[in-house]
């Protein structure tokens, strides 16, 4: 599976991933990540942007505080991982919001969610130092 690009596998409710050391671009580009918008849990393929859709999907039915744990050695993609994560919900949620809107999106709305997105991956050395404490 590894020589193929197969790098994710689900066990149940987990995602478990194999960092490939190497660039994927097309597991994570936006054609990618819109094969997962809006699609059940159970009918996608094992993939990050599938736990984040599956997070967002329980978000917007139950109303609640969701999260999504990410764990493993150093060097095996949490980071990415992370930022992956990130980007596909800032996408799915501001195509969400235009979409729901009746009136064209603002001019700004991608930049809005460039943003928000900056701001999160910016904090990561705050998160990492946490994670790092001993």
């Amino acid at each position: 599976r590894f020589r193929c690009g197969s790098i994710y596998t689900a066990t149940g409710p987990l995602l478990i991933s194999v960092n490939p050391f190497h660039a994927l671009p097309e597991l994570y580009d936006d054609a990618a990540m819109h094969r997962f918008r809006s699609t059940p849990l159970e009918a996608c393929p094992p993939h990050v942007y599938a736990v984040a859709e599956g997070a967002r999907q329980a978000l917007l039915r139950d109303k609640g505080s969701q999260s999504i744990v990410i764990s493993g050695e150093s060097g095996a993609g949490k980071t990415e991982a992370a930022k992956y994560i990130m980007r596909y919900l800032t996408s799915a949620s501001s195509a969400s919001s235009s979409s729901a809107s009746t009136s064209p999106a603002p001019a700004s709305a991608s930049g809005v969610v460039e943003g928000v997105e900056g701001v999160i991956q910016r904090s990561n050395p705050i998160t990492e130092a946490f994670g790092n404490a001993k």
